[in-house]
């Protein structure tokens, strides 16, 4: 069995509305969307819940590594300021 391709999808959807060079209109054979609830039903529809969360991962891994790098930067410079206030009270 080959899995399928999460990307490949996307790069699928991503397209489907995009304009035909003959008219400049969306294509008939592909699939369009009439508002924002039609394209949720239709994600729904055709991936479930994981449709809906399709293509989230990079962003999650992305969004906990600002967090880890932005919690690191502020604990060392924490530790830091606490050395130099601590040798700034000892030379008084």
């Amino acid at each position: 069995l080959q899995r399928k391709n999460d990307a490949d999808d996307f790069d699928k959807d991503k397209s489907s509305n995009e304009p035909n060079e003959d008219n400049g209109q969306p294509s008939k054979n592909k699939k369009s969307y009439e508002g924002m609830i039609d394209c949720l039903h239709q994600q729904f529809a055709q991936g479930g819940i994981r449709g809906l969360f399709q293509g989230m991962n990079a962003k999650l891994l992305s969004t906990v590594l600002t967090a880890a790098f932005t919690f690191l930067s502020y604990e060392q410079t924490l530790l830091l300021v606490g050395k130099v206030h601590q040798a700034l009270l000892n030379d008084v």
